[in-house]
C-alpha cells in the first residue's frame, strides 16, 4: 500500500511541476484596479501558452511584466 501512495505522490508532484513549467504561472493581485473581477490578495493562475496559440480579444485579462513588476490588465480594445 505504501508503494502505491508514494507512486501517486510522485505522479501528482510531477504533474504539478509539468503544468507550472509548461504554462501556468501563479500571480497575486495587488491593488483594486481589477475589481470586481479580481480582488486584492486573490491568487490566480495565468496560462502562458494559450495566447501563443490563439489571438487576444477584447475582454481578456492578461498578465505581463513591466519595470520588474507583474501586472494584470483587461484588454478593452484592439487595433
Amino acid at each position: 500500500m505504501k508503494h502505491k501512495q508514494l507512486l501517486l505522490m510522485v505522479l501528482l508532484i510531477g504533474r504539478g511541476a509539468g503544468v507550472y513549467l509548461w504554462g501556468a504561472r501563479p500571480y497575486s493581485v495587488a491593488g483594486d484596479c481589477m475589481e470586481p473581477a479580481l480582488k486584492e490578495g486573490q491568487r490566480c493562475f495565468v496560462n502562458a501558452v494559450y495566447y501563443k496559440l490563439f489571438p487576444f480579444k477584447a475582454g481578456d485579462v492578461v498578465a505581463f511584466r513591466y519595470e520588474g513588476k507583474a501586472w494584470l490588465a483587461r484588454i478593452i480594445a484592439l487595433e
